[in-house]
């Protein structure tokens, strides 16, 4: 997942009700639904002005809703505090949300023991009953925290006792009356992880070990016996996710059949695939379907389709494969006009930016054929933008619907502008056509 637009993941499904892509060979309505439509929120959003009520229109066509991120400190437990890198619970559950910022239109209590983007959630769930929402982990110390039985059990319950059973602390707060034991209960209906990566050192500096790649595995396999453990003591089923990376290089260290027994589908973070970290160009697609026609380019060499399809291979089911698609592009100045900018050299590459706002900026949007890929080139500037539009993402979700995959996961919901063009595009695209 990416903390921007992604560094730059959503999400799951109860056991007895998760819509997942039916089987080629079961029948299937005209206009029916397949898959699941996985929307990550991020919970720093209302600091931008996106609020848990912004995404109160797409819901209705989504199935999960991942709420990004809690962490994971450096002792291996889930937390919420203030006054830490680590974690944001005023904004979680002590900030009180106003009437015009509130999913039901009542502005927070004063005695409420949940505010915040919680708060918000549980009046979202509340109008659309059919959604799922869960609490999706980060952190630079997976490695450590997965590294032997007793601190796999010490993670998994932190988490559990926070986010399932929903045991919040009672921290300082304008108030004081926040959190408390059950106070998020019922809220959240699993858990995802996000470690970037098993095994892999990245640009973060976050912990690796070579065990990370078992480890991870017995991960999934301690947060499967908790989550069952607490569901049995409930009556609820939880679900578990878990992001993969699209790359050969960083797959190969997951034993990604095992972990799917333990999930009730994976993510696959198929986008990144080019972007400003190479900032003279050459100028490709980010999030491209299938492979393109380039002759250097890493488009030829990597594919969203591509990655489903190896995770298949690999012993996935492809019920519980679920492609991810970026609400976000990148963007390079000074490009040449040849080929209307693709493949090219640039003078410097611009910062991320969401859909929304590459959809406003001048340019023609031109398409590729091959790879089911957009970019917009304006050829007055030599500005370049590579990014999914509406096509780009009904192209996805249609072949999602057409192989049989488990659904389209979105990074993030925040990224789409106000009239949800990209949730309707998923939306359409999963629609049976038969």
């Amino acid at each position: 997942m990416r903390l921007g637009p992604f560094s730059t993941v959503l999400i799951i499904a109860a056991a007895s009700t998760m819509i997942a892509a039916a089987p080629p060979d079961v029948p299937r309505t005209r206009g029916q639904l397949v898959g699941e439509r996985v929307g990550y929120f991020p919970g720093w959003g209302v600091w931008d002005g996106f609020h848990v009520k912004d995404i109160d229109r797409a819901a209705s066509k989504l199935t999960v809703v991942n709420y990004a991120f809690a962490q994971v400190t450096k002792d291996g437990e889930c937390i919420e505090a203030n006054n830490t890198p680590l974690s944001d619970a005023w904004a979680d559950y002590q900030r009180p949300a106003s009437a015009a910022e509130s999913v039901d239109g009542v502005a927070d209590r004063p005695e409420q023991n949940l505010k915040g983007n919680f708060n918000q959630l549980r009046e979202l769930k509340q109008r659309h009953p059919h959604l799922r929402v869960v609490m999706s982990l980060m952190s630079s110390h997976f490695s450590d925290s997965a590294l032997t039985p007793d601190s796999r059990r010490k993670l998994v319950s932190s988490c559990v006792e926070l986010f399932i059973k929903g045991n919040l602390p009672e921290l300082p707060g304008e108030e004081k009356t926040e959190g408390g034991p059950g106070s998020a209960f019922g809220i959240f209906d699993g858990i995802d992880i996000d470690w970037e990566y098993p095994a892999v050192q990245n640009a973060h500096g976050h912990v690796y070990r070579q065990e990370d790649t078992r480890n991870f595995t017995l991960l999934m396999a301690e947060f499967r016996r908790q989550l069952d453990e607490v569901g049995r003591e409930k009556k609820r089923a939880y679900i578990l996710t878990a992001a993969l990376p699209p790359s050969v290089r960083k797959r190969e260290k997951i034993e990604a059949a095992e972990v799917a027994e333990y999930a009730d589908f994976l993510n696959i973070m198929t986008y990144d695939f080019a972007g400003p970290w190479s900032a003279d160009g050459p100028t490709d697609h980010s999030a491209n379907l299938h492979l393109s026609t380039g002759e250097t380019a890493e488009s030829r060499q990597l594919s969203a389709a591509e990655a489903v399809r190896a995770y298949v291979k690999m012993g996935v089911p492809a019920r519980k494969v679920v492609l991810g698609v970026p609400f976000y592009g990148y963007g390079w100045k000074g490009v040449p006009a040849e080929n209307d900018g693709l493949y090219q050299s640039a003078a410097s590459a611009v910062p991320t930016h969401d859909y929304r706002f590459i959809a406003r900026q001048p340019g023609k949007v031109f398409r590729d054929p091959a790879a089911q890929a957009a970019w917009k080139y304006d050829a007055r500037t030599g500005d370049f933008w590579t990014y999914d539009d509406a096509t780009a993402v009904q192209a996805k979700a249609a072949f999602v619907r057409e192989q049989g995959f488990g659904g389209i996961m979105m990074w993030t919901l925040s990224g789409d502008d106000e009239q949800g063009t990209l949730v309707d595009a998923v939306h359409t695209g999963l629609q049976n056509r038969g």
